[in-house]
């Protein structure tokens, strides 16, 4: 039997290839009516943005230019927009691990964890008049230097304890709750034994009712303590579909209506 070879070769490149579309740069737009407030407050013409996914949408084609300046940039278009200081906000901390190993991550009020890091670094801020340190997180890198960034927020914890000293009460115990879940109910039961002639008991909090941990707690805790935590009530911001009222005033007195509420002014 006679075997038949078969040759095989490269078919002959056509002379008319496609070439690749160049990649057309977004039109710039100028300045868009858009202003993120030092409180995360998204505002479009002065108008909070409520819906959550919408400023999740708009935070993700944010961008940062060598100058310092803020964009929102698709593929298509691009504008500049303001913010007061960061455009976004840690709001809940989590961490695993002792010393050399501990990692620390951040959730940041549009729900994007970030775990700090030579390549998500935290600086710390002073402020030129009153020095008063103010740590910011790297959320994810810009065109210059200078990158998108999370205020970490000062937990309403550590105003309940200067709060505390300034006015020496004795008769209130601060108790502070860092893992959420699992929630550590022999801790918390041992930790509670320590008071026993408290009377009662609040959960406090600077977010919105309906909004952090209150809505999980309000129901978990009475069910875990039940001796002790059955009555427990919130204090905190009424319940907002956004994160904050949008003005830096009224955020500052709502913040002081839930310190004195919490020490019974």
């Amino acid at each position: 039997m006679r075997a038949t070879a078969v040759a095989l070769a490269e078919p002959k490149q056509s002379a008319h290839r496609l070439q690749p579309r160049a990649k057309r740069a977004p039109i710039e737009c100028g300045d868009l009516p858009f202003l993120i407030k030092r409180d995360g407050t998204w505002l479009y013409r002065g108008t909070p943005i409520n819906r959550k996914e919408l400023v999740c949408l708009f935070s993700s084609v944010l961008r940062r230019e060598a100058d310092g300046s803020f964009w929102l940039q698709t593929p298509a278009e691009r504008g500049r927009i303001e913010v007061e200081d960061a455009p976004f906000i840690a709001v809940e901390l989590d961490w695993t691990g002792d010393g050399r190993q501990q990692v620390l991550s951040f959730r940041t009020n549009v729900d994007q964890v970030v775990t700090a890091g030579p390549e998500n670094p935290i600086r710390v801020a002073h402020d030129v008049l009153t020095c008063e340190p103010t740590p910011y997180l790297l959320v994810r890198p810009g065109a210059g230097e200078r990158g998108i960034e999370a205020r970490i927020n000062r937990a309403v914890y550590y105003e309940l304890v200067a709060r505390k000293n300034k006015d020496q009460r004795d008769d209130v115990a601060i108790v502070r709750i860092e893992q959420l879940a699992p929630l550590p109910r022999r801790r918390l039961k041992e930790t509670l034994d320590r008071y026993p002639n408290a009377e009662q008991f609040f959960w406090v909090q600077e977010e919105p009712a309906n909004q952090g941990a209150w809505p999980t707690f309000g129901l978990t805790l009475p069910e875990v303590c039940s001796d002790t935590l059955a009555g427990i009530k919130r204090i905190s911001r009424r319940a907002m579909s956004a994160p904050s009222s949008g003005s830096s005033k009224v955020h500052a007195v709502e913040q002081q209506e839930i310190i004195d509420e919490a020490f019974g002014d």
